[in-house]
């Protein structure tokens, strides 16, 4: 599971993170590509954190709704404070993953500009790293791409020189120029819509070298906690909810005296059970009246989206099935699948007792937080109908001990 973990995960994580209502976007995949046709041919990216950077680039831009590729405008992304932070957010975050920590400072100058224009800190010249500015450049090109009409390669070649000066340096157009002048820009032909970007983008991370570091299942779960952030930070009420859900689960899992490593699979798979929710809309999730049939179907994909998501990368097939199936119901009467009792994977059943427990324990957007006492009852009457009930008499006791310091 931790073999080349890495370039396995961070490119899903940029995928949750470029994940829009209407599918993925790609825009990390594609400034990652971008730089890596800057920096490639003449080494500047040797062990490949300029690249790994560049996919994580927008890291800190979680809880702001959108997209920052929808505030196209500098004085509006300026104006934002959600937007104008999330540099630094994504500096401090990019900080915990081992190998990335010299990619912190590229990410936190990715929006400063030659010119002093840019921010967060409105740095001038030559004082921004030079490894911010290669990824200020390819995110430029990937904004443009999207422009209607699409520009052409010489299009963004004409931009690029216009820009010279005031968003990246001399030097940094130099290495574009040589770069476009060795293909022609037809590199640039090659990544400019989606479809072509995923099958680019596999070809081209087997040649990038990943960052050396001391990869630990610790490491694992610290870029698991980064996807349960990104996912959590889409909804205020959200707001730490897959952690609190991995720690009931690993809890219950360890009371019940399942294996250490089955119980590490039931945490880290607790990280990552609303991963499908970032392809719900807003709209649906933070209703705060009843849904209705249509909705509730569009919120039933949510878990088989969390299952592909999770069967895709190859560090957490492990963790599919239980992602998958933590909204299936004891009596059957669950999705995606209709399991019933046993059928439904052990942790699957466990984190969906740790679920229910932080979600009426939590505001939501249709109610306020339930009392300890009223979840309690809740959670006796979903016994044999939604809940396993062994799981339930666990959790049960792990409450009456106030094992998690809630409040009474």
């Amino acid at each position: 599971m931790l073999k080349c973990l890495l370039c396995d995960m961070l490119p899903a994580l940029s995928l949750v993170i470029d994940y829009q209502e209407k599918g993925n976007i790609y825009h990390a995949w594609r400034v990652a590509l971008v730089s890596r046709y800057l920096t490639g041919a003449s080494g500047l990216d040797k062990n490949g954190v300029i690249f790994y950077s560049a996919l994580l680039h927008d890291v800190g831009i979680f809880g702001v709704g959108e997209h920052i590729i929808n505030y196209p405008d500098l004085s509006i992304q300026k104006e934002t404070p959600a937007i104008k932070i999330h540099p630094a957010i994504g500096a401090d975050i990019v900080k915990e993953i081992p190998g990335l920590a010299r990619g912190a400072d590229f990410i936190l100058e990715h929006h400063e500009r030659y010119d002093g224009s840019g921010y967060p800190q409105g740095k001038k010249e030559n004082k921004i790293l030079f490894n911010a500015q290669i990824i200020r450049l390819a995110d430029s090109i990937d904004l443009l791409m999207r422009r209607r009409p699409k520009p052409d390669k010489e299009g963004i070649a004409q931009y690029c020189r216009e820009q010279k000066g005031k968003e990246f340096s001399q030097k940094i157009y130099d290495i574009f120029s040589d770069a476009y002048k060795r293909d022609g820009g037809e590199f640039l032909l090659a990544i400019d819509e989606d479809e072509k970007v995923k099958s680019v983008f596999s070809g081209v991370i087997k040649s990038v070298p990943e960052p050396k570091a001391n990869i630990s299942w610790d490491s694992l779960e610290t870029i698991l906690k980064i996807f349960s952030r990104i996912i959590d930070g889409k909804h205020h009420y959200t707001h730490q909810h897959s952690q609190r859900v991995a720690l009931y689960a690993h809890d219950i899992a360890e009371a019940m005296g399942i294996d250490k490593i089955e119980v590490r699979k039931i945490k880290f798979s607790g990280y990552l059970h609303d991963l499908g929710k970032v392809a719900i809309p807003n709209y649906i999730l933070d209703k705060p009246g009843p849904l209705s049939g249509e909705e509730w179907k569009i919120i039933k994909r949510h878990a088989f989206i969390s299952y592909e998501i999770a069967d895709s990368v190859e560090a957490l097939k492990d963790l599919a099935p239980l992602v998958g199936a933590a909204q299936e119901f004891w009596d059957g009467m669950g999705y995606p699948g209709g399991l019933k009792g046993q059928d439904i994977p052990l942790g699957a059943r466990i984190i969906a007792v740790a679920d229910a427990i932080d979600a009426m324990l939590s505001d939501r957007s249709y109610r306020k937080a339930l009392s300890l006492e009223k979840a309690i009852d809740e959670l006796k009457k979903g016994s044999w109908s939604q809940f396993d009930p062994l799981i339930i008499r666990v959790a049960l006791r792990l409450l009456y001990s106030n094992k998690w310091r809630l409040k009474k």
